[in-house]
């Protein structure tokens, strides 16, 4: 008799403790959903210099020319950053393209007076930036980007290729900065942060998917 009430009682405890478990991982799962749909209401509502708040993404595929002084370390990042968003986005592909008639985006290397001849609307921004995007939205996606990496003003090509992953992304519809997260590329004070986080990816994958 003692054995069965020993047995019930283990089979209780297990049940609860499954049942524990279970609230445990439901809990985590929701957090890990809210802070994704968090930082993603945060970083795809408008953009920085903007009171605009729709979400803008392209609805086609991307077409990068490289404009500027870019040397083989930077086109070979950019080439490697269009990997990894091709691995991440499902709907579009992205491209380098020379070819200027279909460009989309369009990835300008230099230093501030000379973009400022490129693109009059940043010279009000190039001051304080070492790098700036521009979303030009059509029918309520984006139309086209101007992206713009400072490697004048830079000091070397870590920090350079940082900006352009950032300023890059951005571009495809990505406009908020935040201090949320310091590993996060889109975080708002200034890091060297080569990769995306993870949560990053789930961000971009959530924006496109």
């Amino acid at each position: 008799m003692l054995l069965i009430t020993s047995l019930k009682n283990h089979n209780i405890t297990w049940k609860v403790f499954s049942f524990m478990s279970l609230i445990i991982i439901c809990n985590k799962s929701f957090s890990q959903d809210t802070t994704l749909t968090s930082y993603f209401n945060e970083i795809t509502s408008g953009t920085e210099y903007s009171t605009h708040k729709e979400k803008l993404k392209f609805n086609k595929n991307v077409y990068i020319i490289i404009q500027g002084e870019c040397n083989q370390t930077l086109q070979d990042e950019t080439i490697k950053i269009i990997s990894e968003l091709n691995d991440l986005i499902d709907p579009i592909e992205i491209y380098l393209t020379d070819e200027i008639n279909i460009a989309n985006v369009r990835l300008y290397f230099g230093g501030p007076d000379d973009y400022v001849k490129v693109n009059p609307l940043s010279e009000s921004f190039l001051e304080t930036s070492w790098g700036l995007f521009f979303l030009f939205p059509k029918y309520e996606e984006i139309d086209m980007s101007l992206v713009f990496v400072d490697v004048v003003r830079s000091e070397n090509n870590i920090q350079r290729k940082h900006v352009l992953r950032e300023e890059l992304t951005q571009a495809l519809g990505f406009g908020n900065d935040s201090f949320r997260y310091p590993d996060s590329i889109f975080y708002q004070g200034w890091t060297e942060t080569q990769n995306y986080s993870e949560l990053d990816k789930e961000v971009i994958k959530l924006m496109y998917n």
